[in-house]
């Protein structure tokens, strides 16, 4: 009971004083910038967020209604930066804001007529904080300076998670790292976010070279980071997301002192990188040959990810429209699981706790007595939003890829335009790792995401709109940068 008091005392007295401060002060309204940025790596130590509704027992992919202290800022931003675009006349919609608002809405259509809906409710409430923060963050940049403050705020962030890895790892002795996420490919979605996005900043001209530098210690740190984690999924894919990137971006530099810095870096990335694979070749090794094809998707498995599509075919032939969001969890656990010989104990209503004795029966396939959640966003969507949802999901970020080739195909040597492709390589990154994992609702990395689809749709609108983009002067920068 006192923690919601001190909560609710924080957000009636801290949203005012962030609103009046990001105002009238660019020390403050860059602060709380990098704050916002820098705290959704910390957001899962507990120390930040409040639970609300709290079902800690269930195995969905939202336990509650969440609040935190980054929503109490967001929020501060939100008003302080509506009555700024409002008094200069700079208020837009965002790019692809109203195709989200869509999605919501089908959403919502989804909350009242599932059952049961609680656990739905926890979802929609995660929808929600995205929204105000793809809104906030779109109106909030103004300029390449608020840019420079994102790439240093991600930095910082995944080296943060990099120290917990190597602690993890060579102090603990713990062979899949999790940082503070509890989950290796968890940590690992996150720092593809990152790395994509940063990756550009290396070929930018005009950039110090102290922050290119800083980009690419993240790199470095990034790869070994994702090694640790052994993630197989992950380390194809940034591997694939470095290249391509690199690849988007590079052109042929000017051979000066701040270029042999750069090419320093890369010896010492790449020295790190070597270091690692040796150091972790066993594990590394162990890991990628655990599973075949055959038994990680095979019709008859039940312990592979090919169960999960089984699973929610079998769901939409009875529930065209799906079982709700973040009900996948309670219908399989009771249905569907049981259907195809997965022993799960099942959920009694939304307010007991289940049985949390593990079955020891062969084919389950956790380590707990309730069903995950589907390890992939495809099956996952299509169980718990139906054919339609899944639709409006995915063509969601496919309009939101195909209307940024126009950064790739009139490439610009300056950082917006770099940053646009960075972060849609980062989306796509963290779409692809989505194939095999539903880290994408993880909350550290959906608000990450909806952070840079904000950014994002501020870069398009300066492409759209040149003159949208005024640096507002006096907004404080660290000399890296």
């Amino acid at each position: 009971m006192i923690k919601y008091l001190i909560f609710w005392t924080v957000a009636i007295m801290g949203t005012p004083i962030c609103a009046i401060g990001a105002l009238y002060s660019n020390i403050v309204r860059s602060i709380l910038f990098f704050f916002v940025i820098y705290g959704t790596t910390i957001l899962n130590s507990g120390s930040l967020d409040i639970n609300f509704l709290s079902r800690e027992w269930y195995r969905g992919t939202t336990r509650g209604i969440e609040m935190s202290l980054l929503d109490i800022i967001i929020v501060g931003l939100f008003f302080s930066e509506l009555i700024r675009s409002v008094r200069e006349r700079k208020f837009y919609i965002p790019k692809n804001f109203l195709l989200y608002l869509v999605f919501f809405a089908y959403c919502l259509f989804s909350l009242l007529i599932s059952s049961p809906r609680l656990f739905c409710l926890f979802e929609i409430t995660k929808l929600v904080r995205g929204l105000l923060i793809f809104l906030t963050i779109a109106l909030f940049i103004r300029g390449e300076k608020e840019l420079k403050i994102l790439v240093l705020a991600l930095c910082c962030a995944a080296l943060y998670q990099s120290q917990l890895a190597v602690k993890q790892r060579y102090f603990y002795g713990i062979n899949r790292v999790f940082g503070n996420m509890d989950s290796p490919n968890g940590v690992s979605t996150y720092l593809l976010l990152i790395v994509g996005t940063v990756i550009p900043v290396i070929f930018t001209e005009n950039i110090k070279s102290r922050l290119k530098f800083l980009c690419l210690i993240t790199l470095a740190c990034a790869f070994v980071t994702i090694l640790l984690t052994v993630s197989r999924t992950g380390f194809v894919v940034i591997m694939f997301v470095t290249v391509g990137t690199s690849l988007a971006c590079i052109s042929m530099p000017k051979l000066n002192f701040a270029t042999l810095k750069v090419v320093l870096g890369v010896i010492i990335g790449s020295v790190i990188l070597s270091a690692a694979l040796f150091k972790a070749s066993d594990t590394i090794k162990g890991r990628m040959l655990s599973e075949d094809l055959e038994s990680e998707f095979g019709e008859e498995s039940l312990s592979g990810r090919g169960v999960y599509t089984r699973l929610a075919l079998q769901i939409i032939e009875d529930h065209f429209w799906g079982v709700g969001l973040n009900n996948w969890s309670y219908y399989v656990s009771n249905n569907y699981g049981p259907e195809i010989g997965i022993p799960y104990n099942p959920y009694v209503g939304t307010d007991k706790t289940p049985d949390q004795e593990l079955s020891r029966a062969m084919g389950n396939l956790d380590t707990t007595a309730q069903a995950a959640p589907a390890h992939g966003l495809i099956p996952l969507y299509l169980g718990e939003l139906g054919i339609p949802g899944l639709i409006l999901f995915g063509f969601f970020w496919i309009r939101f890829l195909v209307a940024g080739l126009r950064f790739l195909i009139r490439r610009k040597k300056d950082l917006a335009s770099r940053l646009a492709i960075g972060i849609q390589a980062g989306i796509a990154a963290m779409l692809l790792q989505g194939f095999t994992e539903w880290n994408y609702r993880f909350s550290s990395i959906f608000l990450m995401v909806h952070i840079l689809l904000g950014v994002w749709a501020a870069i398009y609108q300066n492409r759209q709109k040149p003159g949208h983009f005024t640096d507002s002067p006096g907004i404080p920068l660290p000399a890296a940068v």
